[in-house]
């Protein structure tokens, strides 16, 4: 029931970008594009250095985190230019309703991880070429599953 669940959400999320990308502009529909690829094939999750300087890391970033509790965790991450952030999060199969944060954010030292503020736990998240990537409570990959299970894709 879990994977059906999960499998039927990634469709729903590839229809929506395919449909978003019909109505957008050429560089709209190639970042929806982009996106939709590495859903369907697999990204490359490559560090990049001073990530805030060297990609155009705004935008919309959506994916399902692995939950102990629950069939999985819907993540919808926002981050605007004057470095502020919303968050939105839904437990799959156990509750109908968002959970929204916002907040601003700030950039570690390496220039290529944020830290979310005003959020319960200050999430750290690495930023690469079209992908977040959530870390462990320390700022580093999280080790317990596998890593691409805690990647948001870039949608926006």
């Amino acid at each position: 029931m879990q994977k059906n669940t999960r499998s039927a959400y990634m469709a729903l999320l590839s229809l929506s970008l395919v449909l978003s990308a019909c109505s957008s502009t050429d560089t709209g529909t190639q970042q929806s594009n982009k996106a939709i690829a590495s859903l369907a094939a697999g990204a490359n999750y490559a560090e990049v250095a001073n990530a805030r300087q060297k990609l155009q890391w705004t935008g919309v970033y959506q994916g399902i985190f692995p939950c102990t509790s629950c069939e999985g965790i819907a993540t919808m991450l926002t981050i605007k230019p004057d470095m502020s952030f919303s968050l939105r999060t839904r437990e799959l199969g156990r509750e109908d309703i968002d959970k929204k944060s916002e907040g601003k954010f700030v950039w570690l030292s390496d220039n290529s991880h944020i830290q979310l503020q005003g959020t319960d736990s200050k999430r750290v998240f690495r930023i690469g070429d079209g992908f977040m990537e959530l870390m462990g409570a320390n700022g580093k990959p999280v080790t317990t599953a596998n890593r691409k299970d805690f990647i948001l894709e870039k949608t926006d």
